[in-house]
């Protein structure tokens, strides 16, 4: 609603009436409208100032040259839209002085919040100025308040993590080694509430950086596969250690970093061992952290079921490694609701293991993605030794090609990872015990995977316009 439209339906007179009221009644500003017509100006719903007759016009902001700086513009105009909210209700009192001394102290009453008759129109718009404003400033400081730091959260998780925290009033620093390529998170919050920054895990300078007075700090760092300088001792262990050390030492209140289910001291797995060993960095280094530890993470942008689903449009069989392992797929966003209340919620710290309702085997798991795809294909299951040469070759091709080829296909060491089961523990604390209820697998799969049918979007269009019976096609 407009300040025009609130001041005639609430006040019963349009701005001419009131203006004229103003210039005969001897206000402090003859000639111009009351103060809490300026006020109403400003907009309840999206803190927009429009253009009426008083109000001036907000200049366009120039573009910035860093994340740094636009962040600083963010929280420079919410300190001038607060001031600016503060002069305008000051204005409002002091024009209510100047009423006094002609309307017997009825408007004095009102701004002191002392009960006036409702029959009179000119307080309860008063009252409902400063209701207004109030809750407004409340809003405006709780939102400054809050600062994030997610590490990877331009990833699969962290950018659903980063768009939970903005929805929850936090300022996020989404921090990735290429923040050219991570503006998309900008859209998660209003225009200078999430921005990408610069940093490297492996690099202690740049993490501090990162989380220089931040409140809250996530680690979303982890890699599936060494490739160049991206080792697991490096990414999982040192660069743990140095986001845990640099958010003790920024004074964060909370830690929450993002490990694996499988995650042990003595597995036959690096990757698993690489987890557990970067669990005891972050423990050591921040009290009071904690620690979530998620089955297969599921979603629109993963690279499980995507990735086996795009095999079978050209694949006759899916090869698959492990096929009787079990998993606990969970829903990306139930990672990021858990991983926010763990944030926000002060008492919650430790391990959590974190899974979905369905516990499936490998097998199972791409009978249920095939049948989202509505594909017929064999599921074979390959010979570890037949894997392991597999996986040798793809490994010495990355080597002999000096980067050029890259293996996302299969390593030795995955190899021994689908040889363990990948479930929530017995006596684990899990979603549950965070208030998250899992989503199932059926609710979300076909959401995305049925861009890999045959059909693709027209697949309910096409399967109807099959024939009732098999020799009605006939003839």
């Amino acid at each position: 609603m407009s300040a025009e439209s609130s001041i005639r339906g609430t006040c019963g007179k349009d701005l001419h009436t009131v203006r004229a009221d103003a210039q005969l009644k001897g206000t402090a500003n003859p000639g111009k409208l009351p103060p809490f017509t300026m006020a109403l100006s400003f907009d309840k719903v999206s803190g927009a100032q429009e253009r009426t007759r008083t109000s001036t016009p907000i200049q366009a902001l120039a573009p910035e040259a860093s994340a740094s700086t636009n962040s600083a513009t963010w929280a420079n105009r919410m300190d001038c839209r607060l001031g600016m909210i503060k002069e305008r209700v000051n204005g409002l009192w002091t024009w209510a002085d100047s009423c006094t001394k002609q309307r017997n102290c009825r408007i004095r009453q009102a701004c002191d919040r002392r009960p006036l008759p409702d029959s009179d129109p000119q307080m309860t718009c008063l009252r409902w100025v400063g209701a207004v404003f109030d809750q407004t400033e409340r809003l405006a400081e709780q939102e400054l308040s809050r600062i994030a730091t997610v590490f990877g959260g331009s990833g699969f998780v962290g950018r659903y993590i980063a768009q939970r925290l903005a929805r929850s009033g936090w300022r996020v620093r989404v921090a990735v080694r290429r923040p050219n390529e991570a503006h998309f998170v900008r859209t998660y919050g209003t225009p200078g509430q999430v921005e990408p920054i610069l940093a490297n895990i492996r690099d202690p300078k740049s993490v501090d950086a990162a989380v220089k007075s931040a409140d809250a700090v996530v680690n979303c760092v982890g890699i599936l596969a060494e490739t160049g300088s991206q080792r697991f001792s490096s990414m999982h262990v040192e660069g743990a250690g140095n986001v845990a050390a640099a958010a003790a030492g920024a004074g964060a209140s909370r830690l929450v970093h993002i490990s694996a289910i499988g995650a042990k001291p003595d597995s036959e797995s690096e990757y698993a061992r690489s987890k557990a060993a970067g669990e005891l960095a972050v423990a050591a280094a921040f009290e009071g952290a904690v620690i979530v530890r998620p089955s297969v993470v599921f979603g629109p942008e993963d690279q499980f079921f995507n990735r086996f689903a795009g095999m079978a449009r050209w694949l006759p069989a899916i090869p698959v490694v492990g096929a009787r392992t079990l998993f606990q797929p969970i829903y990306v966003d139930d990672v990021a609701h858990a991983v926010c209340i763990a944030v926000e919620d002060c008492s919650v710290s430790g391990i959590y293991e974190l899974g979905g309702p369905d516990i499936m085997s490998f097998r199972n798991l791409m009978g249920k993605m095939l049948n989202s795809v509505r594909r017929r294909r064999f599921i074979v299951e390959l010979p570890k030794f037949i894997a392991g040469i597999m996986a040798f070759e793809f490994e010495a091709a990355q080597i002999m090609t000096g980067g050029l080829f890259v293996n996302k296909m299969l390593t030795r060491d995955q190899i021994r990872q689908l040889g363990v089961d990948n479930v929530v523990g017995e006596n684990e604390r899990g979603l549950s015990d965070l208030g998250v209820q899992p989503t199932s697998m059926d609710s979300v799969l076909d959401s995305y995977l049925y861009r890999f049918r045959p059909a693709g979007q027209f697949t309910a269009i096409h399967e109807s316009a099959k024939p009732m019976h098999p020799g009605d096609d006939q003839g």
